[in-house]
């Protein structure tokens, strides 16, 4: 947050441990660490979304090895 980050994207990769996000703990660290640099608002937290969703513009990405 200290560099103004608008929103937090959690991003689920094809090796990630762990499947899932809990939003209200996410949400409960924005709020600290704006509140830690003296930020007026509070970062958006978005739901977890699989990498070639999640829309990071400026970014290169795979698409998805088509697995059976």
């Amino acid at each position: 947050t200290e560099l103004g980050v608008a929103r937090i994207i959690p991003v689920l990769l094809r090796r990630s441990d762990v499947p899932k996000v809990n939003g209200a703990r996410l949400r409960a660290n924005a709020v600290e660490a704006a509140e830690q640099c003296d930020r007026l608002t509070v970062p958006e937290s978005q739901r977890l979304k699989r990498f070639y969703e999640a829309e990071l513009q400026g970014y290169a990405y795979l698409e998805p090895d088509n697995e059976t």
